[in-house]
């Protein structure tokens, strides 16, 4: 029995005040910089596969988002769908099911991890807000995609509302 189901489907409609982006790449986590020396200088950069997947996140997210950064407190939540390994795949020789799982969206237990996500859709949308200081909460999952599902990356950027305290402490009280 699965106390911690994985979701039927990623993400109703946006709700007003939102955006929806939907990125047909497989999710990657923020890679290092790299450091070399060159004529007896240190030059750090950033590794091409991660500078390309950074421009191609940033290039769907930019047919969606408004062309002015976004202002005030700004919630992210990140959907990564991972190619489903090959293990997951296997299906019975008699009925055709799969061995493990079902057809639909599975958690990934496995890297990159959520943090690591998370900073490279920040930096990937960093034209998007002034600062990603201004990113005040969130939820990141990380899944296998459906048998027969493609990679892909949803992100749901909301502006929340503004609370006021008491409000805040009643919340956390009920």
């Amino acid at each position: 029995m699965n106390l911690f189901p994985p979701p039927k489907e990623l993400t109703p409609e946006p709700p007003r005040g939102s955006w929806r982006i939907e990125v047909p790449l497989a999710p990657k986590g923020a890679g290092r910089h790299r450091t070399a020396v060159v004529v007896g200088h240190v030059h750090t950069y950033q590794d091409y596969s991660t500078k390309q997947w950074k421009a191609g996140v940033a290039y769907f997210a930019a047919g969606v988002l408004p062309k002015e950064p976004l202002e005030g407190p700004i919630q992210v939540n990140i959907w990564a769908i991972l190619p489903r390994p090959e293990r997951l795949l296997k299906r019975s020789k008699k009925t055709g099911a799969l061995l493990h799982g079902d057809e639909g969206l599975m958690w990934a237990p496995t890297k990159p991890d959520t943090d690591n996500i998370e900073k490279g859709v920040y930096d990937a949308l960093k034209s998007a807000w002034r600062d990603d200081k201004q990113v005040v909460c969130g939820v990141t999952r990380k899944l296998y995609a459906e048998a027969a599902g493609k990679p892909r990356l949803v992100i749901l950027i909301v502006a929340p509302p503004v609370m006021s305290m008491g409000l805040l402490y009643a919340q956390e009280g009920a």
